[in-house]
Order: C-alpha cells, then sequence, then structure tokens
C-alpha cells in the first residue's frame, strides 16, 4: 500500500511537469498571436511611417480604455463627440425617473481622488513625523469614530455655555454687561462663528496697492429650521421660558429675506466692478451700529485691523445697512440664541445626536459613508495644506511634476506664438496682451507649490491647534484656527498663494485677480495626464485644460484685468471692437447648439467666456504638441489595436474628457445656470471651427464637422 502511493504520487508528479511544459508552450503562442493581430490592426499608414507601436502594459490598458468609449458605428465627422463617447454614454444610461444622476470622466476621478484622501487619513504609517499630519490623522479619527463622536453630552454643552458667559437656551442665562458689537465678536471669537456679517480679505486689484475687505451677509437657516432648533435644545435643558418666540420669528424672516436678496445681487460682477471706499466714507452710512469695533473685533482673531484709510467693499448696501438696523433692535437674548442655534445646525453631524435629531431636512444622522466623506471635508477645510501634503508624497511623484511642467512650458510657448501671429490686435493691444502672457507664465502652478513642501511651513500653521480624543474640542480648535489665518490676510503682503487651488482638488482655475493658473496634483491624472503613455494623450488631455485655463486670462472677462491682476483692460477701443465682434460670432454659434434630449439649447452669452477658452486653448494645445513633435521626434505616437493616427489620437484624447451623461433635470439645470457649455457643445463647437481637425480627419466641406465658417478669437 505505502509502495502503490508512492509510485501513484510519482506518476502525478511527472504528468503535471509535462502539462506545465505544454501550458507555457500555448501562452506564449497565444501572447504570440495576440501581439500578432495587435500589430496588425495597426493602420499601414503609421507602418509606412517607420512608427512602432507602444506595447508596454499601460499602453495596452490605455488602448483598451480608449477602444472601449468609442463608438465606431459613428462617423467621426457626423458626430465626433458621440464616435469618441458613444460606447461610454451606452454603458452608462440615465433614466427619466433619475433627477441628479451624472456620469462622467471627471466624476470618475473625483470619487477616486476621494477615496485617496480616505486612504491618506486612516492608514496607519509609523513615518509621520510632521505633527500637523499627525493632528488631522487624530481629527479625523475623532470624527470618524461613532463613539467618540459621541462623547459630548448636553451636559458638556452646557459647560461650553456657561463658560461663555452663559447662552438663554442652554442655561437660562447671558451675561447682560456687554454691547450688541461685543456680544457678537465676543461670540466669534470663542466659537470661531461668525454670524450675521461676514468679512472677507482679498487683494485690492482696483489699485494695486494692498488689500480690501468685502463686507456681506451670512446666509442663514430658514426660519422653521431655527425654530425647531430652538425648541428642541431648550426642552433637553429645561430652559422652555428663555426665549421670545415672537421675537426670533420676526427677525428670522426678516433677516432670511435680507440674507437671500443681498445673495441675489451679488453676482460676479458686482464683486469684481464695486470699488471700494476708505472706511472712513463708508462709516458715515451706519451713524447708528458701530460697524468699525465689529470689523476689528473679528479682524482681531487675526490679530490685525482696519484703518481710516482702509479699504472696503460693501456687497448688497442696501440690504447690509437693513440688517445693521435690524440688529441695532433686536435683543441681546435673542441675538445670543439664534447665533447658538445656527452654531448648532452647522454643527449638527458633530454635536451629540441627540441634539442633532431635528437637523436641516430632518434626517436622521448619516450613514458611516456619508459621515466619513463629512470627516473628510473638514480636513480638507481645516488643514487643505497639509492634505495636499500628504497627497503629493503618495500619489504624486516629482517625476510627475517634473514632466507636466514640461507640457505646460510648451504650452506658454504656444500661447507667445499664437498671441504673436494675432492680425487683429492694434501694437498698443499686442503689447499689453503680450506683456499679460510672459507674466501669466511666471506665475502659474502646476501639480503643486514648492511651499507645500517645507515642514516648517505646514507646522508653523497648526502650531497652537491642541487635539485630543475629543471631537468637539478638535473641530473648534481647526475652526479657530482656520478663521485666525484667514483674517489674518488682511495685513499679508502677498496673497497669491490664496488664489492657488488645492492640491487634492479634481479642478483647475485662472485667477484673474491674480493672473495666475493652477493645475493641481489630483488633475494630473488619466485621462488627463499619464506618465507613461505617448504625449498626444497628454496635450489632447491636460494640454487642452492647461490651454482653457491660460486662454481665460484673454476672454470677455480677463482682457479687463492687465499682468499684475488689476482691473484695468488692455485692450485699446478699437481693438475690443474687433475683439466683441468675434466673440458675437461665438455666442451665436453656441446659441444655436441643441440638446435634443431636453429640446433646449446652449445659453451662447452666459457661456462666451468658457467657450472662448475652449476654442482657443484648443489652438493652443495643438500648436504646443507639435512643437514638442519637433522638438523631441518621438517615434512612439501609435496605439495598439487604435486605428488613429497620432493627430487622431490627440483629438480623441481631447473629447474623452468630455465624456459625460447627465440626467434630464441636471441637463436643464445646467442650461439655465452653468457658465460652462455642456459637454457634448463643449467637445463640438470647438472641434467644428477647428480646421486641424477637420483636415486629419478628412471631413469633407460643410459636413457637421466641418462648417465653411470657422470662427477664431485668439
Amino acid at each position: 500500500m505505502e509502495t502503490g502511493e508512492k509510485a501513484k504520487g510519482s506518476f502525478a508528479t511527472n504528468k503535471e511537469k509535462w502539462l506545465t511544459v505544454i501550458l507555457i508552450i500555448l501562452v506564449i503562442c497565444v501572447l504570440g498571436l495576440v501581439i500578432a493581430v495587435i500589430i496588425l490592426a495597426i493602420p499601414k499608414d503609421e507602418h509606412a511611417k517607420g512608427e512602432k507601436p507602444c506595447l508596454t502594459e499601460k499602453c495596452l490598458k490605455v488602448a483598451v480604455t480608449m477602444m472601449n468609449k468609442i463608438d465606431n458605428n459613428i462617423k467621426p465627422c457626423d458626430d465626433f463627440w458621440k464616435y469618441a463617447c458613444g460606447d461610454y454614454i451606452k454603458r452608462h444610461p440615465v433614466f427619466p425617473f433619475e433627477n441628479d444622476t451624472i456620469y462622467s470622466s471627471f466624476q470618475e476621478i473625483m470619487t477616486k481622488t476621494n477615496r485617496r484622501q480616505l486612504v491618506l487619513l486612516t492608514e496607519e504609517n509609523t513615518n509621520d513625523t510632521i505633527s500637523s499630519v499627525k493632528k488631522i490623522k487624530k481629527f479625523f479619527k475623532t470624527c470618524i469614530d461613532p463613539d467618540m463622536s459621541e462623547n459630548k453630552t448636553v451636559e458638556q454643552a452646557m459647560w461650553r455655555a456657561i463658560e461663555f458667559g452663559g447662552i438663554p437656551i442652554v442655561t437660562g442665562n447671558m451675561d447682560e454687561n456687554v454691547t450688541r458689537i461685543e456680544l457678537i465678536t465676543n461670540f466669534a471669537k470663542y466659537f470661531a462663528s461668525v454670524s450675521f456679517l461676514t468679512l472677507d480679505p482679498n487683494r485690492n486689484f482696483h489699485t494695486g496697492d494692498g488689500n480690501m475687505l468685502y463686507l456681506s451677509l451670512v446666509q442663514t437657516y430658514d426660519t422653521e429650521t431655527v425654530l425647531k432648533y430652538i425648541e428642541s435644545i431648550a426642552n433637553q435643558t429645561n430652559q422652555t421660558d428663555s426665549y421670545n418666540l415672537t421675537e426670533i420669528t420676526s427677525f428670522m424672516e426678516t433677516y432670511k429675506e435680507l440674507a437671500d436678496s443681498s445673495a441675489s445681487v451679488i453676482d460676479a460682477k458686482a464683486i469684481t466692478e464695486t470699488k471700494p471706499r476708505n472706511l472712513s466714507v463708508i462709516l458715515k452710512n451706519f451713524p447708528n451700529f458701530d460697524l468699525e469695533s465689529y470689523i476689528n473685533g473679528i479682524l482681531s482673531i487675526g490679530d490685525t485691523k482696519v484703518e481710516n484709510d482702509s479699504a472696503i467693499v460693501i456687497l448688497g448696501e442696501e440690504q447690509f445697512q437693513n440688517l445693521t438696523r435690524l440688529l441695532s433692535e433686536t435683543s441681546l437674548q435673542t441675538l445670543l440664541n439664534i447665533m447658538s442655534t445656527s452654531l448648532f445646525i452647522e454643527m449638527q453631524s458633530i454635536i451629540e445626536p441627540s441634539l442633532a435629531r431635528t437637523k436641516l431636512h430632518g434626517d436622521k444622522l448619516k450613514t458611516e459613508k456619508t459621515r466619513a466623506n463629512h470627516c473628510l471635508k473638514l480636513c480638507t477645510t481645516y488643514a487643505p495644506r497639509v492634505i495636499g501634503r500628504m497627497y503629493v508624497d503618495k500619489y504624486f511623484p516629482k517625476e510627475n511634476r517634473k514632466k507636466s511642467n514640461e507640457i505646460a512650458d510648451y504650452m506658454g510657448k504656444a500661447l507667445i506664438t499664437v498671441l504673436e501671429k494675432n492680425d487683429w490686435l492694434d501694437e498698443q493691444s499686442k503689447e499689453q496682451v503680450l506683456g499679460k502672457a510672459k507674466e501669466l507664465l511666471k506665475r502659474k502652478s502646476i501639480g503643486y507649490d514648492l511651499k507645500l513642501t517645507s515642514d516648517e511651513f505646514l507646522e508653523k500653521r497648526f502650531e497652537n491647534v491642541l487635539v485630543n480624543d475629543n471631537l468637539y474640542d478638535n473641530n473648534f480648535e481647526y475652526k479657530r484656527a482656520f478663521l485666525r489665518s484667514k483674517m489674518k490676510l488682511f495685513s499679508e503682503t502677498d496673497l497669491e498663494d490664496s488664489a492657488i487651488i488645492n492640491t487634492f482638488d479634481v479642478n483647475a482655475v485662472y485667477n484673474s485677480m491674480f493672473n495666475t493658473v493652477s493645475i493641481p496634483a489630483a488633475m494630473l491624472q488619466p485621462p488627463m495626464f499619464d506618465m507613461d503613455v505617448a504625449e498626444e494623450i497628454n496635450f489632447g488631455g491636460i494640454g487642452t485644460i492647461i490651454g482653457h485655463e491660460m486662454m481665460h486670462a484673454f476672454d470677455t472677462s480677463g482682457i479687463k484685468y492687465d499682468g499684475k491682476g488689476n482691473l484695468r483692460n488692455i485692450l485699446t477701443n478699437n481693438s475690443q471692437a474687433k475683439f466683441d465682434e468675434r466673440a458675437k460670432q461665438l455666442i451665436d454659434a453656441y446659441s444655436n447648439f441643441l440638446m435634443p434630449r431636453v429640446n433646449e439649447t446652449v445659453n451662447g452669452s452666459l457661456t462666451i467666456g468658457e467657450n472662448i477658452a475652449d476654442v482657443s486653448g484648443m489652438k493652443v494645445s495643438y500648436l504646443a504638441y507639435n512643437m514638442w513633435l519637433s522638438d523631441k521626434k518621438s517615434k512612439n505616437g501609435t496605439f495598439p489595436n487604435l486605428s488613429l493616427s497620432r493627430e487622431q489620437l490627440f483629438f480623441t484624447a481631447f473629447s474623452q474628457i468630455w465624456c459625460e451623461i447627465r440626467s434630464n433635470d441636471m441637463l436643464k439645470t445646467q442650461l439655465k445656470t452653468d457658465v460652462h457649455s455642456p459637454a457634448k457643445a463643449r467637445t463640438m463647437v470647438t472641434l467644428q471651427n477647428f480646421k486641424w481637425f477637420s483636415h486629419e480627419y478628412h471631413c469633407t466641406p460643410d459636413s457637421k464637422m466641418n462648417p465653411s465658417k470657422k470662427i477664431e478669437i485668439w
């Protein structure tokens, strides 16, 4: 028996060896066949050029990803967006009963980036040496842990109220020996919560000299929500006689009306074109409200103050004046009850659940997933630079920053070339335009600000933040630090850092007040950017996005600012008229673009700034790509199994970053309110007006993608 078992085992072993050998041979044959098929699938004209396909694992994956979005049943010259994104759209159906559904390349990147941030905040890393990193991780842990998040009871909230001097609906009493201004500003200092009137420092782009201060109304909750909260808290603390229901109702109804009215008149134009006035002039309009003491009370949180000649902008001044009058006429008890209630609502997912049961919308406490997102949002709000540092350390190597900046440098060269060759600017305007462009290239931020790599820079910001095992305490520590740094901006000499968006934001921004383009690390990932694929993908992807942001400097809004970011038009009247004529043509083109699913057209006037950036950014990016191609003489431009030339790959990469499908309701809302055109329009109109697209796809004259009249702004 023993011998038989051995013999059986020996036979099995020999058989397995032969099977293994045969399997290896089969695998080699199959791989060879696959490679042969791929090579045969490559366009003959590419072989004729002597270009070899990229057969790395990364190239194969990218090729498959692109193929899975393309609908080969659609002719590129008929509808290029549907051709490039057709199969993607088919795989992401949106149903008539869905109101808020959206699928897009950007949404996929945002989801991925969100998960990455959660990984950063939850992973155990014994190599963490920066205390600001340790602090934000501990904050997140106390926020996400249900046991820790519920450890602040009503009694503990009462203790804080007592320390402040009392809050009527919590303790039944308050400090009556204060003025209204002292009450509001002391509350802001203690709870890091600004009520009623908010302050926002910014650089004075009207004069280019120093900073200015925006004043506006704080948006508030509806009256019913505030009343429910007040009743809930007062019932739990047995202080049902501590508030005047009639006065609170009257105040909230008036306040809500003023806040909504103020918001309706504050738009981009009001923010940029309302000229600042000296504080001494503004104070004359507020004889019954000590506005100077209020401003200095809030600014003192950042150890700064206003002077008589400080530049102030009041947004929605009529509503602002009416609210200061209302504050002067309302009792201290009601003001404090409303301020504290608004604070409790704001902290609805952090305060002990028994206090949060009547929160906005009447929801139950959020699920763990939603709570994680809420805690993540707090972390990214309070410590964006810290999260940004963690993000680039793990997900964005120095090589990525180097390569993306190389692309941006080519974009800069192309931008200058496009502007130099412009044939409708007069000499004075061209000088101003080129000067602004050159200044812009000095100020661009690609990937991340190098300050982010400084431990000292991060530590100084949070050196006074004390973090323990109590979420309630931790939140107020970070809120104070956040408000302190915001108010401190008023006395800073260089606010350019504030124009750079967070490293982890899936976004790209041009800031006209600083004349700077910011492309954060989170944008520099597939499908926009990839370290290991052909540059056609990168220039068609992130290149067109960089070009888009650069050309915002020269859209209908950007031309109103000079190279330093000051409000001064860079075009003469003659050049402005020619610019307006071209812009009108583009407005008409987009206004005639129908979105058949909802039977509505794009609002060409609303979207003109973004449309100029799209159309002009394409021109700059394509030129930059050809400059790069001329310098590098790369031979790795073809992708396996994609019958696309280099140039066609560029245009496909561009279009596929705009693969998107929205529910009908969301699409209708976008058409009415969004300054960006729908993805289909952004792709189609941009390419319809770019002659090199039609050339590369051999589109016949007057085909849908090749209209005879091409619109060109720059």
